[in-house]
């Protein structure tokens, strides 16, 4: 089933049956699934079976579905959907069709410009005001900021790269609300169009080349 072998000390163990090649949640099944983090083990008497959609999770396997035939990238929802709780499994998936959007942009920019990952652009002092503090924009290409969701964001977050970074691009696999910051430009439904997002840093890039003055000067028009 695609998964790895769990040997963690934090490791969770379940129980499933199968019933027409479904696995349910059963303290009696004959299916063992070992789960520790993003690893699992799923052992029993066939090889060909998956987990049954169990309720919200099932609106993230649809996207992940989607993201997956549209951008040609490889999605496991195995260890995701190995825990027995439907809210678990919809923050697993979220998480993880999350990291996979990242590889896919990622692996876009980075056969186009040369992309530094996650760079922290200041000490984080979360610990010392117990709020939540954004230091790490997921990439930078040549002083320009790239953030990639596939759900909800806090403009909050933006805000705080818009500090120190005056170009900036939100970008997301499908539609999406955008909210961005003065300077900033919005790339949804980047799975139907992935050279726009190339296209659109490029823009800034020339928009932003010799700005000496005002953070905003070089930025104005862009829409």
């Amino acid at each position: 089933m695609g998964c790895r072998i769990a040997m963690g000390v934090n490791m969770d163990v379940f129980r499933y049956a199968e019933r027409e090649g479904l696995l349910f949640p059963d303290p009696q099944g004959s299916y063992i699934v070992a789960v520790d983090g993003d690893i699992c083990l799923v052992d029993g008497p066939k090889r060909e079976v998956q987990f049954a959609v169990l309720g919200t999770e099932e609106p993230y396997l649809k996207k992940l579905t989607a993201f997956s035939s549209l951008s040609g990238m490889l999605v496991d929802v195995t260890c995701a959907m190995a825990v027995p709780d439907s809210k678990a499994r919809t923050r697993r998936l979220a998480r993880l069709f999350g990291q996979t959007f990242e590889d896919y942009v990622f692996n876009i920019l980075s056969a186009n410009f040369i992309v530094e990952k996650g760079r922290e652009i200041r000490p984080s002092l979360a610990k010392f005001t117990g709020e939540r503090d954004f230091v790490r924009p997921d990439f930078v290409i040549e002083g320009i900021a790239v953030e990639a969701k596939v759900g909800s964001y806090e403009r909050a977050q933006l805000d705080a790269y818009a500090s120190s970074f005056r170009a900036g691009v939100l970008t997301t696999p499908f539609s999406s609300r955008c909210d961005v910051p003065r300077g900033w430009v919005c790339v949804c439904n980047l799975v139907y169009n992935p050279p726009k997002l190339v296209e659109s840093i490029r823009l800034l890039k020339e928009r932003t080349r010799g700005d000496r003055g005002d953070r905003y000067t070089s930025l104005r028009g862009i829409p």
